[in-house]
């Protein structure tokens, strides 16, 4: 109704700059609230059996691949995009943000990604130590892969151009196929979704969150609060002892 509405109004407003009338009576019509849809998220266990096997997948493959010489291009390809999905997770990185990321934006000395982000805000996420160790180990694999890579780019499609956002949906929607504990979209925002939740319940404060997702205001990240507080009322309600039926 309210995009009806929009374009009633966007009429009137063009009538009365034609003064074939003297006001907008759209104005004055009441729209109905709509309710925001709540960010789904998929749970910490679902991602980290997907995180578990591929890494197993990669193992294996890096065993039989020689150090000098590129990997087989199925390999190249797990390792890849497996090394998406834990920039899309352990960093928020939206879909954007990985296409345009380069190499020179990972300084494995701090353990920090440099993220051009939304309104070219620059920030900087901190990386744990696992997640440091492969990340050089995939750029080590991408220089034997694409030994032609003059832009630097950190991802590269497998004719070796710079990633664009349906590449990474493919890749996405492709490594989420078989994740349960998830019942939207396939897509790069879900995972987005899923770190902020995960570290909102772990008890980090919403600051750091909004500093780590570059959110321009922490009022785009008081959103997450409502998906804790799921979490919350389901432990109280199973936890409290007058919360349970009684005979």
């Amino acid at each position: 109704m309210n995009m009806h509405l929009s374009a009633l109004s966007t009429y009137c407003r063009f009538l009365l700059s034609r003064e074939v009338i003297s006001s907008n009576p759209v104005s004055k019509v009441p729209r109905p609230k709509q309710e925001k849809n709540l960010p789904q998220f998929y749970t910490e266990s679902s991602l980290e059996n997907y995180f578990d096997r591929s890494l197993e997948a990669c193992r294996t493959d890096l065993a039989g691949a020689p150090e000098d010489a590129p990997m087989e291009a199925e390999a190249f390809i797990r390792l890849r995009n497996r090394t998406m999905m834990l920039l899309l997770y352990c960093a928020g990185l939206r879909r954007v943000e990985l296409c345009a990321l380069k190499e020179r934006d990972f300084d494995p000395s701090r353990g920090v990604l440099r993220v051009n982000g939304k309104g070219d805000k620059l920030r900087e996420i901190p990386l744990p130590a696992l997640i440091c160790d492969e990340l050089l180990l995939y750029l080590k694999r991408n220089a034997r892969q694409y030994p032609d890579n003059p832009e630097g780019y950190f991802f590269l499609t497998p004719t070796g151009l710079a990633p664009y956002p349906a590449f990474v949906n493919i890749v996405v929607k492709s490594e989420l196929a078989g994740v349960g504990g998830f019942t939207g979209k396939k897509a790069p925002h879900a995972l987005r979704h899923s770190l902020a939740t995960h570290l909102l319940n772990r008890g980090a404060d919403l600051n750091s969150i909004k500093e780590i997702l570059g959110h321009s205001s922490i009022a785009a990240t008081q959103i997450y609060t409502h998906n804790s507080f799921e979490k919350l009322k389901d432990t109280y309600l199973t936890a409290h002892p007058r919360a349970k039926n009684r005979r």
